[in-house]
């Protein structure tokens, strides 16, 4: 899962939970621990692969928040704060995975 996430990121695109799933050849729903377990290693060194499993229409995963949740982070209330934080990580995704890697800006997910 990881490399097919770091593929996305350096493509500079998202991808959907199903294309995701099916490139991955997992069964059921997200695997949010999966999730949670890739970013949890990187967290303090790199951006939140994660934000990169998009919805079927390329917005905002529902399942962010608990992903968020699962890393310790503060889980924006509002669907709005959802989305700015999500979009701000694929941002920080995509521009640490580009080539040349350029800088990122600041995540705005606060610790709980």
């Amino acid at each position: 899962m990881t490399a097919v996430l770091k593929r996305v990121a350096r493509s500079q695109t998202t991808i959907t939970v199903q294309n995701l799933l099916q490139e991955t050849e997992t069964e059921g729903p997200l695997p949010i621990a999966a999730l949670v377990s890739i970013d949890e290693l990187a967290k303090n060194t790199g951006p939140l692969l994660s934000a990169l499993v998009s919805s079927p229409d390329a917005d905002v995963n529902p399942e962010f928040r608990e992903i968020l949740a699962g890393l310790g982070y503060e889980v924006p209330r509002t669907d709005r704060a959802l989305h700015l934080v999500w979009k701000r990580e694929v941002e920080r995704t995509h521009a640490f995975y580009a080539d040349p890697p350029r800088a990122m800006p600041a995540s705005l997910v606060p610790r709980a």
